[in-house]
């Protein structure tokens, strides 16, 4: 299972180069960055601040700087895995997730 968004060759070659370019370090910065102005953006969205393209333009940056750290840190399709069984697993019990295990 690959879990990299359908991206065209050249998206692909940009972002592995972003991650070069960053390193480690400044990359994990970057996704954090990213991942608190999601955080805002959703916020201020429930609140009729702010539009839904607005949102999605930072679902978007959240999914790159996510493309390109990985490229540091390697595939995740295992954790990746598991937590789509877990999901299923929830759905199908039909009981809230604070009752299961991870």
């Amino acid at each position: 299972m690959s879990v990299w968004i359908d991206a065209s060759p050249e998206a692909r070659e940009t972002i592995s180069q972003s991650s070069t370019a960053n390193g480690k370090v400044k990359q994990f910065d970057q996704l954090i960055e990213e991942c608190a102005e999601l955080i805002v953006a959703v916020r201020h969205y429930e609140r009729g601040r702010i539009s839904l393209t607005l949102v999605k333009d930072e679902m978007a940056d959240v999914l790159l700087m996510l493309a390109a750290t990985i490229k540091h840190i390697g595939p995740i399709d295992e954790s990746v895995g598991h937590k789509l069984r877990h999901i299923r697993e929830v759905a199908m019990s039909g009981k809230d997730r604070s009752e299961l295990s991870e």
